[in-house]
């Protein structure tokens, strides 16, 4: 007996005595998983079969990252310098040590209602609270704050700070505490109208020796233009199949990292403080408001002599086809492509030349794309042995004719990529001195 006829045999057997035997099972088809018939994730990448294209199915964890706002205390601009007493409108006498400060240069024609917080730093290295006596004023309504907690308030009630409180040639005193370790200490001033600023001067028993621990002052007071500025941070990590996270197909934000920024005013370093600083006051950067960015967090401490980094923004262009002007700066090189069409190259090797390349290049209407590219430039011999790192940062605006920001560097809207859409004109390699390689962060070049 053929085996095809025992195996019929054997089932009509079972058949007869009530013995029912399950469906075979049926093969997932391709068009079934590209379907995502099982709810099935991908691995995010191509595959291809002899009938079909689609994503290779994939049951596990998956790998997200997102763009997450957080606060950084520093770095901000430095508080500006405000000759005092200010046009009479109060003395120093309680506090003559501290200097009025403000958030800008302009301290006599501030804007009317506008409201800046200066903020600065006390590490009370003793095992106890320190108890104090801030003595302060803010031209026109303010308060101060200790670690986010407000302790005092101040107001004119309409007319100079000596009219208001006569006793004191216009300044307030109140109690303070100073938990031990790092304290923060924020100002607020907000401006009724003309002119705008701010004094501080905390006392306190130090040794036996009353003393002043605190004084408003430029050197180690910064402002901040709102209680806390929005930075970003990229937050990754692995998720179960079948969480939110999953289900959602795989974006620039997760296969790209975004780049590291500073504010334009940044301090922390003295050639974004220095030189570089004239750019903050170009119109086209001051009306963008863009950011220094670079794609390592340390591109404004150091990085590898030779490391550059690609970021890349994409933006939607409404005003049609147009001519609009390009703002640019790099430490120390950098390119820019629109459309994978290279407009732009400047070199700014020499710390004698600071002024952004600027100019007009065409944009077309609709959705863009713009890769800004920054390359460091060796600021000494090449030593195998001995390798040194210095900063590398880039800040960009993209601006209509009318006055319309495209797109600025920031954060929040670029993603660092692997490469340059075309090779750059000139080449890296060709600008760097004997014995460097140009050094990708994206391939981990600045680690």
């Amino acid at each position: 007996m053929s085996t095809r006829h025992t195996v019929l045999s054997i089932a009509l057997l079972m058949a007869s005595a009530g013995i029912i035997l399950p469906a075979p099972a049926l093969a997932a088809s391709v068009y079934g998983i590209a379907g995502d018939d099982l709810q099935m994730n991908t691995l995010g990448s191509q595959y291809i079969h002899s009938r079909h294209t689609g994503l290779m199915p994939y049951w596990g964890p998956c790998y997200r990252c997102k763009k997450q706002e957080e606060c950084s205390p520093q770095p901000y601009p430095k508080a500006s310098y405000c000759a005092g007493p200010v046009n009479g409108w109060a003395g120093n006498g309680d506090a003559p040590d501290a200097q009025w400060i403000y958030g800008t240069t302009n301290c006599r024609n501030a804007g009317s209602g506008v409201t800046q917080y200066l903020e600065t730093f006390y590490n009370n290295n003793t095992d106890g609270t320190i108890q104090g006596t801030a003595w302060y004023a803010m031209n026109d309504f303010g308060a101060v704050y200790v670690n986010g907690a407000q302790v005092a308030s101040y107001s004119d009630v309409g007319h100079t700070g000596a009219h208001a409180y006569p006793g004191t040639d216009g300044l307030l005193s109140s109690a303070i505490s100073l938990p031990p370790g790092k304290d923060t200490i924020v100002m607020r001033i907000t401006n009724g109208g003309g002119s705008s600023y701010g004094i501080l001067q905390v006392n306190a028993d130090i040794n036996g020796t009353e003393q002043p621990i605190i004084t408003s002052n430029p050197s180690t007071w910064y402002y901040i233009t709102g209680e806390c500025p929005v930075e970003y941070e990229r937050v990754c990590g692995h998720y179960g199949p079948q969480s939110t996270e999953c289900q959602t197909p795989p974006t620039s934000e997760t296969l790209y990292p975004d780049p590291s920024s500073w504010a334009c005013g940044f301090t922390g370093n003295p050639e974004i403080g220095g030189w570089y600083q004239d750019v903050c006051q170009n119109p086209q950067i001051t009306a963008a408001n863009a950011q220094w960015i670079y794609g390592a967090n340390d591109g404004a401490t150091g990085v590898p002599q030779s490391a550059y980094s690609v970021m890349q923004a994409t933006f939607d262009n409404t005003l049609g086809n147009i001519q609009a002007n390009l703002t640019f700066l790099a430490d120390n090189i950098g390119w820019v492509w629109i459309n994978g069409q290279q407009v732009a190259y400047g070199n700014w090797e020499s710390e004698s030349n600071s002024e952004p390349w600027s100019g007009n290049v065409s944009v077309p209407a609709g959705q863009d794309t713009i890769d800004f590219m920054v390359m460091n430039y060796p600021s000494v011999p090449y030593s195998p042995t001995a390798p040194a790192n210095n900063p590398s940062v880039g800040i960009l605006a993209l601006t209509a004719s009318t006055g319309q920001v495209l797109i600025q560097s920031n954060a929040s809207n670029w993603n660092v990529v692997t490469a340059p859409p075309t090779t750059p004109d000139p080449t890296p390699q060709s600008l760097l001195p004997a014995g460097y390689t140009p050094q990708n962060c994206a391939a981990g070049g600045c680690g």
